[in-house]
């Protein structure tokens, strides 16, 4: 059993959920992050310059993304980019106030983010192609 296993087999049920949970939000901000960066390698035209055909071609190659997954991330960023007030929100951790416990509440994954973004552009008119 590698170290890792070993030490995280050896937490609690409750400090192993802790942990989960924490892992889980580091994944969902390095997925935010990574969203923006396909965006500005498609706005900078840096898989051209890889020798790459498009941006999914490029993640597919360099990131091991599959393409359904980049055209996701990029449908975000987008939307994102015309909504600052919910972008900067997303950034400063909105949604994530502690509750009567102590423990965070309202996590924001990238699921749900995409849901969010989905219905509030739908709920202004906006179709597919917006987001």
């Amino acid at each position: 059993m590698s170290c890792l296993l070993s030490d995280l087999v050896a937490l609690s049920s409750d400090e192993l959920h802790q942990h989960t949970q924490g892992v889980n939000e580091k994944r969902a901000g390095a997925e935010w992050e990574l969203a923006f960066c396909l965006l500005a390698i498609e706005r900078n035209q840096t898989h051209a310059e890889l020798n790459c055909s498009s941006v999914v071609s490029y993640a597919e190659r360099f990131l091991e993304l599959a393409p359904h997954k980049t055209m996701e991330l990029l449908r975000i960023a987008r939307s994102l980019e015309h909504l600052p007030l919910l972008s900067q929100a997303r950034t400063n951790s909105f949604g994530r106030q502690g509750g009567r416990d102590g423990r965070k509440t309202g996590r924001w994954d990238g699921l749900m983010w995409a849901v969010f973004s989905t219905r509030l552009a739908s709920s202004h008119g906006r179709t597919g192609s917006w987001l």
